[in-house]
């Protein structure tokens, strides 16, 4: 399947990112520390029935840091806007997740379904040990610079389930080893929506899928079962086996439930 590479224009920047396959369109948001890559397996299965669109955000893989204050929500609109896209349906896996309920409580009319993946939302009340884990890393980077981070992020806790399997652990390093690292190391100047999305959800009316692996940790547990109880047309899905990163955990089982509930609101292209 051929693959077209982009950039976008942003305030301060520009991202890079990747299309891929026809049908309807489909956008994947990855997590932090990783980068469009991530959705690489996932990407390859869907493309022979859906338009895959996939960017790295801001400092991240080939997309320029930040150098002014800007909002996720609206690079996403941009990417939208420079692949002719009025709407699209959006997944996003944990921090990824985050911007796409932002951009669906920012810009409804272009959410035709949200999967949101092991989210991240703006608005959760963190617990201490997930604080606690979270600042190691960037003390890690101050002490020892970007690779120290990097390889603390490797090693928290989020990924245990991941590094558990080792062709798993293999490509999870490699991609959080080539992140140059720069959110670990610079002042976040993303604007946060207002109010935030924590408390917004009945506001949302796109259909949505949240979806959690069996062994996330105790925080993404919670947030999965507030999204599916606050989301007016939520349902939850317990992925067994797996943990906080299901697209690389279990790609084959995550992109068939993804097209599965794309599927429900659009007719996926003919396979050639």
């Amino acid at each position: 399947m051929d693959v077209t590479r982009f950039e976008v224009d942003v305030p301060g920047g520009r991202l890079a990112g990747e299309e891929t396959g026809v049908g309807p369109p489909v956008v994947l948001l990855h997590g932090r520390g990783l980068g469009l890559r991530a959705w690489d397996e996932v990407s390859a299965r869907l493309a022979p029935s859906f338009r895959v669109v996939r960017y790295d955000l801001r400092g991240h893989g080939a997309s320029s840091a930040a150098a002014e204050p800007y909002a996720e929500w609206e690079d996403l609109a941009r990417v939208l806007d420079e692949r002719g896209l009025h709407s699209a349906h959006v997944a996003g896996l944990s921090m990824g997740g985050g911007v796409a309920l932002d951009f669906a409580l920012a810009d409804p009319a272009r959410v035709r379904t949200l999967m949101l993946v092991d989210a991240a939302i703006a608005g959760h009340a963190w617990s201490a040990d997930w604080v606690h884990a979270f600042r190691a890393v960037r003390e890690a980077g101050r002490a020892g610079g970007a690779e120290a981070a990097k390889r603390a992020w490797f090693a928290h806790p989020l990924f245990a389930a991941a590094r558990a399997q080792p062709a798993t652990r293999a490509r999870l390093e490699v991609q959080i080893l080539a992140d140059r690292g720069v959110r670990w190391l610079t002042r976040d100047v993303a604007r946060v929506l207002e109010p935030p999305a924590a408390s917004r959800l009945a506001q949302v009316d796109a259909p949505a899928l949240v979806v959690v692996g069996e062994f996330d940790l105790p925080d993404f547990q919670a947030i999965a079962r507030a999204l599916a109880g606050g989301l007016p047309r939520a349902r939850l899905a317990v992925l067994p086996g797996v943990g906080h990163l299901p697209n690389l955990e279990a790609p084959a089982v995550f992109a068939d439930l993804l097209a599965g509930f794309v599927g429900e609101f659009e007719v996926p292209a003919a396979a050639p």
